[in-house]
């Protein structure tokens, strides 16, 4: 196939003019996707920022939970005369009020000469053994409130009515004495414990910007 001088004029125009559309479309496919990700890293931030907040707010909630049960007296006396782990869930929910949704373990530890033993009083979640977290004896020296590192461990939720379900959580341990002064002389010492969950529901956003 030939063409004339017209043809081939023709021919240059539209091939100039595709080159231009591409060139243009590649351009402004490039600016708008660093305008996307710059406003996406923007609100991943905000976001980020508000996660830390809500986290600070989480833990500010399970101190005032753990002081309000640790130095409670009716529920101290409740646990040295023996009551049912299930008398002293009912009273330690009524003493978490700000955080009680979260706490997904708590237990009486006691610690004496013959080794450490625990009465778990409320479960939402079963973990292995090595991932209950205990301070050492240097920490329990020290302040009466103790935390333990946020962590990652594999869980499996075993809330009431619904299917139980093993995930990878964050969570926070808290514990403290609930012995009273009089009796730090004694060999055996108690506390309590309490295991919090960090989870948050994973943001569509951060799908959409990877």
């Amino acid at each position: 196939m030939s063409f004339g001088i017209q043809g081939k004029v023709a021919l240059l125009v539209i091939l100039a003019t595709a080159a231009s559309a591409l060139l243009v479309a590649k351009v402004l496919t490039g600016r708008a996707a660093e305008v996307l990700r710059e406003h996406e890293l923007i609100d991943l931030g905000d976001e980020a920022s508000l996660r830390g907040w809500t986290i600070i707010d989480q833990v500010d909630a399970l101190r005032d939970d753990l002081i309000n049960i640790a130095f409670n007296t009716g529920f101290r006396d409740s646990v040295a005369i023996g009551e049912s782990p299930e008398q002293l869930k009912a009273l330690a929910r009524t003493l978490c009020r700000r955080n009680w949704t979260n706490h997904l373990r708590i237990d009486i530890v006691t610690l004496d000469p013959s080794g450490l033993t625990s009465t778990t009083i409320h479960e939402k979640a079963e973990l292995a053994e090595a991932d209950v977290w205990f301070p050492g004896p240097d920490t329990l020296t020290g302040s009466r409130l103790h935390y333990s590192p946020i962590e990652r461990i594999h869980l499996t939720r075993i809330e009431p009515d619904t299917e139980p379900v093993t995930r990878w959580e964050p969570v926070i341990w808290a514990l403290a004495p609930l012995d009273r002064s009089y009796e730090s002389g004694s060999s055996q010492s108690r506390y309590i414990r309490i295991m919090m969950t960090l989870h948050a529901t994973d943001s569509p956003r951060h799908l959409f910007a990877m």
